[in-house]
């Protein structure tokens, strides 16, 4: 879409513009920076950094910011005037066909901008075909729509709407105490439910803003789900990368138990071999001395 955008905008001569500044259609593109006349409008993308922020412009009822066909006053292109953009319309008057239209109209900007092959500006898409997967003319800004206004956050009212006590969280309690290290009947095990429990039986708020801040201050390595530097584990809120830690965490857990289990079965196959040598020699013995 930039490199498209960046064409329109030097597209400026005489009888010809592409970005105006304002509605009149005399006006040709005035670029300020990252500005066309008064309109935000930079053609270099941002610098992808992670920060915390409101979706403003992609929600789940679709793209809020972007014109669309029941826009008012956001024309393309003008109409009359010196100023048309002929990049943007198929026909031989005011087009950039010339000597005659194009065979049909034709859609540019993955089915968003539709240019005509008749003497009328173009047209945008509709805002429900823009989030609307069946459509294949604009899937992929449907898809772009489905994968950002769905991306499910640690804020979601869906996981933060829980009240009452740390106690009655059976289903919190269960899903942590999954993580555990199954090690059986060890010292560790039994170390860590203990300190299960009396985090979640803990109901004062002394306690709870105790065990919070404690859970909170937890530093997450740098290489864990991708991490760019080493994060307190409270400062997380995405759960795409809370799920990478589980994961990676529990995958570490899987590590310690299968060396275990490798561990216990070479002592049991160890003690089985001493225990028929030792079998082994009684019976000599007997047979030896007629025991």
């Amino acid at each position: 879409m930039d490199d498209f955008l960046h064409m329109l905008e030097k597209s400026d001569s005489a009888n010809n513009g592409c970005l105006l500044q304002e509605a009149a259609t005399s006006q040709a593109p005035g670029r300020e920076n990252t500005k066309i006349g008064s309109t935000e409008c930079s053609l270099q993308p941002p610098n992808p950094t992670p920060m915390k922020a409101q979706r403003k412009h992609i929600t789940t009822a679709g793209y809020r910011n972007l014109v669309h066909t029941q826009s008012a006053g956001n024309a393309v292109t003008g109409k009359t005037g010196t100023q048309q953009c002929k990049l943007l319309i198929a026909h031989n008057t005011n087009g950039f066909s010339e000597a005659g239209s194009q065979p049909r109209a034709f859609a540019l900007l993955a089915g968003y901008l539709e240019i005509k092959n008749t003497d009328t500006p173009p047209t945008t898409a509709e805002a429900a075909q823009l989030i609307n997967l069946a459509n294949k003319a604009t899937k992929p800004w449907a898809m772009a729509h489905d994968a950002t206004a769905k991306i499910l956050k640690a804020s979601d009212s869906r996981i933060t709407n829980q009240t009452g006590k740390p106690s009655e969280r059976n289903a919190l309690f269960n899903a942590a105490q999954a993580t555990i290290k199954k090690l059986g009947n060890t010292p560790e095990q039994s170390i860590a439910t203990k300190t299960l429990k009396g985090i979640f039986g803990a109901d004062e708020k002394e306690k709870n803003d105790d065990t919070e801040a404690e859970l909170n201050s937890e530093i997450i390595p740098q290489v864990v789900a991708a991490l760019t530097k080493d994060t307190p584990l409270g400062s997380i809120d995405n759960l795409q990368i809370l799920y990478g830690i589980l994961t990676y965490y529990e995958w570490q857990a899987a590590e310690v138990i299968a060396k275990l289990k490798q561990g216990a079965s070479i002592s049991r196959k160890k003690h089985g071999t001493k225990k028929r040598l030792h079998n082994a020699g009684k019976t000599g013995l007997q047979t030896r001395y007629g025991m």
